[in-house]
């Protein structure tokens, strides 16, 4: 595809594309930030909660490059005090802090600054998505701005918008456009290559220092790439040239990806060891479910009518659940990525993004590898009967026998298959008569399975039933030795399946049904495909059946297994990654129709995708959020050490520890109180206290005092003079 050029030569046919790109990023921005926008940035987005967390990490930046007193040390910021490394709880922000350091050495107040680095991070979205449609991918202007446009402004980010550390996805698109550079065009230069090289690292690092959501997802997403191209044979070759021409550069730039990313670790690893404990039940509430990712919320301009009804009634953490792009955009992403299906780029992002879906949402586990056991009984019986290619059957075997040795059972679906197996091992030696070298492999298989299947002391007791009676047989009818060797063979494994699996007759059931069934319907040509599209059906379906043998999520599964898949609780945010290549899909939609010279239904369809991704979100009165934390901040003792702040209202939990968290922003004091993804084992208890009315916050902070070696005297209590079930000890304290 041509790449349009995005500097102003006159034209009037390249004037209208950028002014075309310009409009569509325009109005994109303004669907996202209209709320704040149409307030003059009065209202500020999201809510009180982790929104101002996320705007409190941005100023503690913004202050320790300044050097303020309690902002010098950049990783403890002066909330669960003393405790240091706080910063490591939550996300950093320093790739993406600048932005918001700029707005405020200009002179914006902190709300305003805020707002204008929102507005910022989705106008550095949409920029990054056209560099990377347009000189990336190789798309014309109109198809790059709808790319672009559903990649920074789909409504799966916008819904997402309360969690601010996840609306920067820049860096995600910058390292994916340095990838495509380095595959598109082999002819670069080696410096060029290596500067390309660097920012793929760099943008990799920024982003993890930015987010640790988007930059584990980021190197999860490259590693699935990685696995997904040498798989295709249309990207093998690639893959294995650029590493082959690049390696001096992936070591050398690695090295320095990796020694940047030492006080990354250094800081964020001690903190996940300390929560490595996960509640499996918060986990699978914020697990998707197959209607999330169809989920647009109350807030979505088109479908916002939807949310209350049908399948979308009671999901759990509702705003983890709004996964979806709309009712018509995903049908158009997949048209485009089938329009493109030449084009080796789609088929990996088709292959990768049906990886993370499969990955991330509850499926009928058992339902899944029940129907793998049957795709394997019949490849494998499609494979015994194709004999004009012995190199596939010989791969099938090879790959079946070695899953079926390595894994652990009880398993019936694999137990059915193994039975399977060693049933056509058993005819592929019949039929091989007079053809000894062609019998040892079939032989070798079915005495490894054997051996697997059975249980060592049941083994000989077959045999010496059998034996007998086999060589009787044999010395009355030695013309027939062959048949009666062969029938022997038969009466030992009918023995020793029928003692091995007579406690569970599905598995003897399914054995034998599933053989004559296989046999049957892959016996006529015409319903038998050919030898390597059997040999794919099966190399899928093995693994399925072990993967989602009594599991309705392979994430809840196994990702304990994954480094640092600890710190990602609400694994559907994995959609944000995968906008990129719905967005791909969407482009090559629009890029066709404008080759077919139906440029402008190509732009009626993008702008109505963008349509569908209108979102209202939730803002909260900036004025009105000052008055309160100024009102707390003039209660703050500045003589005391720190201060702990209980409300005697009723407040959520994150409201009133956020508010002191500002009010010591505010006032130059520490607090003991905090809000973050995490927090410090023995500070738990004040979380608690909000829930259990058995526990007392005054108990709670005695101990952390003690745990800590403060002094009771040098704390502030703010809300000791509130109305307890108990006497309060006595201490100075203020109430705003």
């Amino acid at each position: 595809m041509e790449t349009a050029p995005l500097r102003c030569n006159g034209n009037p046919g390249s004037i209208g594309r950028i002014a075309w790109a310009l409009g569509i990023g325009v109005l994109g921005v303004a669907m996202v930030h209209h709320p704040m926008i149409l307030s003059r940035f009065g209202r500020i987005q999201t809510d009180l909660g982790d929104s101002r967390l996320i705007h409190y990490l941005l100023e503690h930046g913004y202050r320790w490059v300044r050097q303020d007193a309690g902002h010098r040390d950049l990783w403890s910021p002066p909330f669960f005090y003393p405790t240091s490394n706080a910063a490591a709880y939550s996300d950093l922000l320093l790739g993406v802090g600048p932005v918001y350091w700029l707005w405020r050495v200009l002179g914006a107040a902190p709300d305003l600054a805020f707002g204008f680095w929102m507005v910022s991070m989705s106008a550095l979205n949409y920029a990054a998505g056209l560099l990377l449609f347009t000189r990336g991918l190789g798309f014309g202007m109109p198809a790059a701005a709808a790319g672009a446009s559903l990649a920074a402004f789909g409504a799966p980010r916008v819904n997402q918008l309360g969690h601010q550390q996840l609306l920067p996805c820049f860096y995600v698109l910058l390292v994916v456009y340095a990838l495509a550079r380095l595959a598109g065009d082999r002819s670069m230069s080696r410096p060029a290559r290596a500067a390309h090289w660097l920012l793929v690292v760099g943008g990799g690092v920024a982003q993890l220092y930015s987010g640790v959501y988007l930059g584990w997802l980021l190197v999860l997403g490259l590693g699935l790439a990685t696995v997904a191209a040498l798989v295709l044979h249309s990207c093998r070759r690639v893959v294995l040239d650029i590493v082959k021409q690049d390696l001096w550069a992936i070591v050398v730039v690695g090295a320095l990806g990796a020694l940047c990313l030492q006080p990354f670790l250094s800081h964020y690893l001690p903190t996940a060891r300390q929560v490595k404990t996960q509640y499996l039940l918060t986990l699978r509430m914020l697990h998707p479910q197959l209607w999330s990712w169809w989920n647009l919320g109350a807030g979505s301009w088109l479908w916002g009518w939807t949310a209350g009804r049908g399948p979308f009634r009671g999901l759990p953490s509702t705003a983890e659940h709004l996964l979806g792009i709309g009712f018509l955009t995903p049908w158009v992403c997949a048209a485009g990525l089938y329009l493109g299906r030449e084009r080796p780029v789609c088929r990996l992002a088709v292959l990768v993004a049906l990886f993370l879906w499969v990955a991330t949402t509850f499926l009928p586990g058992d339902a899944i590898a029940m129907a793998a056991a049957g795709v394997s009984c019949y490849g494998a019986a499609g494979l015994f009967h194709d004999r004009g290619d012995p190199r596939a059957r010989g791969i099938g075997l090879a790959v079946v026998l070695g899953l079926l040795l390595l894994v652990q059972f009880p398993n019936p679906y694999l137990e059915v298959l193994g039975l399977t197996v060693m049933i056509l091992c058993w005819l592929e030696i019949g039929r091989r008569r007079g053809q000894p070298w062609a019998q040892i492999i079939p032989g070798i298989a079915l005495v490894a399975l054997a051996l697997k299947f059975f249980a060592m002391p049941v083994i000989p007791i077959g045999i010496l039933l059998v034996a007998p009676i086999a060589g009787l047989l044999a010395y009355s009818f030695r013309s027939h030795w062959w048949e009666v060797g062969l029938g022997a063979v038969a009466s030992l494994l009918l023995f020793l399946v029928v003692i091995t699996w007579l406690d569970q007759p599905s598995v003897l059931v399914g054995g034998l049904v599933a053989v004559p069934v296989s046999l049957a319907l892959s016996a006529p040509r015409r319903l038998r495909p050919p030898a390597w599209l059997l040999l794919r059906a099966v190399l899928i379906a093995l693994p399925l059946q072990r993967l989602f043998f009594h599991r309705d999520s392979l994430w809840l599964g196994y990702s304990e297994l994954i480094p640092g898949a600890i710190a990602i609780r609400a694994v559907g945010r994995v959609v944000l990654l995968v906008l990129i290549p719905m967005a791909l899909g969407l482009a090559c939609l629009v890029q066709s129709l404008q080759r077919r010279r139906w440029a402008g239904a190509g732009g009626i369809l993008a702008v109505v995708c963008l349509a569908e991704q209108g979102i209202t979100t939730e803002t909260f009165d900036a004025v009105a959020n000052r008055a309160t934390i100024a009102g707390l901040a003039r209660g703050i003792d500045r003589g005391r050490v720190a201060f702990y702040y209980h409300p005697c209202d009723e407040q959520p939990f994150y409201h009133y520890h956020l508010d002191a968290m500002w009010a010591s922003m505010a006032s130059g004091v520490p607090t003991i109180n905090g809000y973050s993804g995490y927090a410090p084992r023995e500070w738990e208890g004040f979380f608690a206290a909000d829930f259990d009315p058995e526990i007392e916050v005054e108990d709670v902070l005695r101990d952390w005092e003690q745990t800590h070696g403060l002094s009771p005297d040098r704390v502030q209590w703010i809300g000791a003079d509130c109305p307890r079930k108990k006497p309060a000890r006595s201490r100075s304290a203020g109430v705003p």
